[in-house]
Parts: structure tokens; C-alpha cells; sequence
């Protein structure tokens, strides 16, 4: 289990520098960055769901399973300030934005982020939301 602790922490610092270097290059001098266009300039714009599930992050993540069959991991991550701020990053974000996930594709090898989705939504199923708590809004997946 430490080791899942461990990989999580690593996969979700690694997400969060990447976050981190945009929001610094949007916006050197004000430290408040608008927390939709920094996660669109890292993973693409968002798509919108009323409910999302733990099927749905699943079915994501197989249909890139050659990535995870040669190294890659993956990466499901709620967007929070508390999320952000308990990876020690330097930058804060609006707080009247909730409900977004970040599901990502991390190359094993040179760390860089292969492919990536950001969810807006209104509700997590229950068994996703039981499984990010544990990660503490993160959760990791690959050999």
C-alpha cells in the first residue's frame, strides 16, 4: 500500500508542477490565476457532464491501455485549492470554481503527460468519490 502512496504522490506532483509552470507562465505577476483557463491551458477544454463514474474514468483509461501496457500510468485527479495546495504549490486559484477532474496519461519514462481530459461535473458516483478520498483526491493506475 505505501508504495501506491508513494507512486501517487510522485504521478500527482508530477500533474501538479505541469500546472504549476503554466500558471506561472500565464501570469508572472499576479499569483490569482482563473482556475478554468489554467486547466484548459494544460489539458485541453473541458467537457461537461451532470454525473461522472468511475466506469466512465475506466473506459477512458482503457481505451489508452497500450500506453499503460508500455510504462505509462494514469492519472485521475480532483482539481481543488486543497488539492494544490497540499502538493506545496505556490499558486492560488479562484475558489468559486468546483467539480473538476483531471484524468491523465503520465509516460513512465520521460514523465511527460502522453494525453489528458478535464471533466467539469455536477456529481462523482459514489465508488470514485470513495476511491479519490483515500488518495486524497488522487488516484493512480497502471503495472
Amino acid at each position: 500500500m505505501d508504495i501506491f502512496y508513494i507512486s501517487a504522490s510522485f504521478v500527482a506532483g508530477l500533474v501538479a508542477g505541469i500546472l504549476t509552470t503554466k500558471a506561472l507562465s500565464l501570469s508572472k505577476e499576479n499569483k490569482i490565476v482563473d482556475k478554468e483557463k489554467l486547466l484548459e491551458e494544460c489539458f485541453g477544454e473541458h467537457m461537461y457532464v451532470d454525473r461522472f463514474s468511475l466506469v466512465q474514468a475506466r473506459d477512458w483509461i482503457k481505451m489508452r491501455q497500450e500506453n499503460i501496457n508500455n510504462g505509462a500510468k494514469a492519472l485521475v485527479m480532483k482539481i481543488t485549492p486543497e488539492t494544490l495546495a497540499s502538493l506545496g504549490k505556490d499558486v492560488e486559484i479562484t475558489q468559486n470554481m468546483d467539480n473538476y477532474l483531471a484524468i491523465a496519461i503520465i509516460n513512465g519514462s520521460t514523465k511527460e503527460m502522453e494525453d489528458s481530459i478535464l471533466v467539469k461535473y455536477d456529481k462523482l458516483d459514489e465508488k470514485l468519490e470513495g476511491l479519490l478520498a483515500k488518495g486524497n483526491g488522487t488516484l493512480v493506475v497502471g503495472e
